[in-house]
């Protein structure tokens, strides 16, 4: 209601954010929420700071990061949510001696989105103790082909390099014996040891290429990624407890036996190169 009541008034945008993030850590119980946005005003984009609730000066600060730079560029350019246990293990959390004056511990960013599916911001959230928090995003690792065939497969907790290779070989084992040549994005997991070692065993089966750094738009599975976001949004349940998971896989589904669909992602001009 406080937050309605805001953006329909005449409160400067300042007051109307920090508004926004001190209901956020109320409602969830949070030590620090911030609330970044995105600035195209310059040459290049930036991602600037604009709202906090917290009142110490070693965070409120004037911050501004690059797109590519720490947890924030990467939940704003990859538009997913970052869960992070603890931040001082963290290698994309770039101030861990902020962290620790501070006793920050755990996090969550979210990407903040507007209509047409354009990040415009992210929202961080920090605890003070160790804390797993709630996930209200399904994990979900994913592919397709110009072909318009979608393979996915949903999983409990963070992607790691087992995850990884479990969804790779059931891909290889879909091909039949045919090689295949998958897209991915430079996401650490991605270059495990682990993952390296099990894809050179297997060079005449399968070959991995990466993107180059930070360029989701390169990606065609962000395309597919976007499509489920999009169809689970217009259910009234969509993203009701429960139901969210339920929701998912339905729509992959839907999707899936949709090829002329899949097909139409490549029609963009950045995955055109993938046809």
């Amino acid at each position: 209601m406080q937050i309605s009541q805001a953006i329909t008034s005449d409160l400067y945008l300042e007051e109307i954010l920090k508004l926004i993030v001190m209901v956020t850590a109320k409602v969830t119980g949070v030590e620090i929420c911030s609330l970044w946005l995105i600035d195209d005003s310059g040459k290049s984009k930036k991602i600037r700071l604009k709202a906090t609730q917290a009142i110490d000066q070693d965070y409120v600060k004037d911050r501004t990061l690059e797109m590519n730079e720490g947890v924030v560029g990467y939940v704003a350019t990859h538009n997913r949510p970052l869960l992070v246990k603890d931040v001082l293990v963290e290698p994309r959390f770039k101030e861990k001696e902020m962290a620790k004056k501070l006793n920050l511990v755990s996090m969550v960013g979210v990407p903040l989105q507007v209509k047409d599916s354009e990040v415009i911001g992210v929202l961080n959230c920090f605890t003070a103790v160790p804390h797993d928090f709630s996930e209200t995003e399904v994990n979900m690792i994913s592919t397709v082909t110009n072909q318009g065939k979608v393979r996915f497969m949903f999983y409990h907790g963070g992607l790691n390099a087992s995850v990884f290779l479990d969804f790779l070989e059931r891909l290889v084992r879909d091909a039949n014996g045919r090689k295949i040549y998958v897209i991915i994005d430079n996401l650490r997991v991605h270059h495990a040891k682990m993952v390296r070692e099990w894809v050179s065993r297997r060079s005449d089966l399968i070959a991995l290429f990466y993107l180059p750094s930070y360029s989701p738009d390169l990606n065609p599975d962000e395309y597919l990624n976007n499509d489920l976001k999009n169809g689970i949004a217009k259910r009234s349940d969509g993203r009701m407890k429960g139901r969210l998971r339920k929701n998912a896989i339905a729509q992959m589904r839907r999707i899936q036996k949709q090829p002329s669909r899949v097909r139409n992602y490549f029609d963009a001009e950045p995955i055109r190169y993938a046809r």
